[in-house]
């Protein structure tokens, strides 16, 4: 099977979570100051503990991969919260919404987290305060906690996920494309990587060199 048919069958390229491979702008660089500031969080009493919340495909689980390589953390499942034996360690939770079913098990982290004074890094879609909590200490706990939100990709941004994207598909597009691009793309992480996947699953099945007049081709159809 060529590449080509295969890509057709699976519109996905392995994802990278390398540090070297995070995107930097003015859309993210709190986030990624708090990433790289660890463990200098501060003093105070629920420093120790912080959320980073973003839209789908903000980049949250790679911010939360690269912290976990650096404070050595363990990932939270399921299984952990329903068993609550947690060791000595630092925490990640990325979606928390996915451990929501749980919510004593979260409070249960939670306080040991902060007798342990060790750390906890959790990623979520919206800031804990429009989380549908239950319990009330839980929800009290997680109002609490410094949060850091990821904004909507600005313009260099966007450009360079484009550029990232196609590169991994050994595409390479000209400048004056990727700009056009761009201008032309929604201000969504979720529509942008929807959009690249369209553009080049297209181009694969018409044979067809991604250009100014073949995006303007696909686009409009949409």
């Amino acid at each position: 099977m060529s590449r080509n048919q295969q890509y057709l069958l699976d519109l996905t390229f392995p994802v990278s979570f390398q540090e070297e491979d995070y995107i930097v702008t003015k859309s993210n660089h709190l986030a990624w100051k708090f990433i790289k500031k660890w463990p200098e969080w501060g003093q105070d009493r629920l420093s120790n503990v912080i959320c980073i919340h973003g839209k789908k495909g903000a980049g949250k689980s790679h911010l939360a991969s690269i912290w976990q390589k650096l404070s050595g953390a363990q990932k939270v499942s399921a299984e952990l919260l329903s068993a609550g034996r947690f060791e000595n360690e630092n925490f990640v939770i990325d979606n928390i919404e996915q451990a929501l079913g749980c919510e004593q098990g979260l409070f249960n982290l939670f306080n040991h987290v902060l007798e342990t004074r060790k750390f906890l890094l959790i990623t979520s879609t919206s800031s804990p305060s429009k989380l549908n909590i239950q319990l009330p200490d839980l929800r009290s706990r997680l109002v609490s906690i410094f949060t850091v939100g990821l904004s909507r990709p600005d313009d260099q941004l966007i450009e360079a996920i484009i550029t990232k994207y196609f590169s991994d598909a050994q595409v390479t597009l000209n400048p004056v494309v990727i700009r056009f691009l761009v201008a032309r793309i929604e201000r969504s992480y979720f529509k942008i990587f929807k959009t690249l996947q369209m553009l080049d699953k297209v181009s694969l099945s018409e044979k067809r060199k991604i250009s100014i007049p073949f995006i303007k081709g696909v686009l409009d159809t949409v």
